[in-house]
């Protein structure tokens, strides 16, 4: 489950997808992905150039917004900021720190659906060495014009957002920028 959330912040991707465009740029982003990883570099060096492939078409201000939910509402702009910020920088040590694990595994687009005019989903499989499969939807959302972003990822049935926001579900809507982010910081110590 560890590895497969690390594919899941590995396609974070600001700068958006075009409708047409999303299955080839995010196979060959995929197969790009597997090659740095398979380098023999450290983490920190895979890690920036994984972040340089795929920080553009990934909206973490949205999924930092959708995780924590009402007390995101009541929080001023700047300390929404701020929640934002720390928010990316869990997912982004999440994914560091799983990316050692890594060795041959492949990641293939398997089918799409489009449930409305602004949503798009992409299917995608990683086989392991072993011979494991795992599946992983991408969920794109229409932000302007034709540009589509990653909002969220499910594996196997469990969303990303989901999963966060269960961590956030009992401060109710008055919690203070203090506590969500010790909240968070908790989260990514039990990961």
């Amino acid at each position: 489950m560890k590895k497969i959330l690390f594919f899941m912040v590995l396609v974070s991707c600001v700068f958006g997808i075009n409708l047409q465009q999303i299955k080839p740029k995010m196979q060959g982003d995929l197969d790009t992905a597997m090659t740095i990883i398979s380098k023999q570099t450290s983490v920190d060096q895979k890690s920036k150039e994984l972040f340089k492939v795929f920080d553009g078409y990934f909206d973490y201000k949205l999924m930092a917004r959708l995780s924590l939910g009402a007390p995101y509402k009541a929080l001023k702009k700047d300390e929404q900021a701020k929640f934002e910020s720390a928010f990316e920088k869990v997912l982004k040590k999440s994914f560091v720190d799983k990316l050692s694990a890594y060795t041959d595994e492949k990641m293939t687009i398997i089918g799409d659906t489009k449930p409305n005019d602004s949503r798009y989903f992409l299917n995608t499989q990683i086989n392991d060495s072993k011979g494991n499969k795992y599946d992983i939807i991408f969920k794109f959302y229409k932000k302007s014009n034709d540009d589509y972003y990653i909002y969220d990822a499910d594996l196997m049935g469990v969303s990303l957002v989901q999963t966060y926001k269960a961590q956030f579900s009992d401060l109710g809507s008055n919690a203070d920028l203090k506590t969500i982010l010790n909240r968070l910081q908790a989260s990514q110590n039990t990961k």
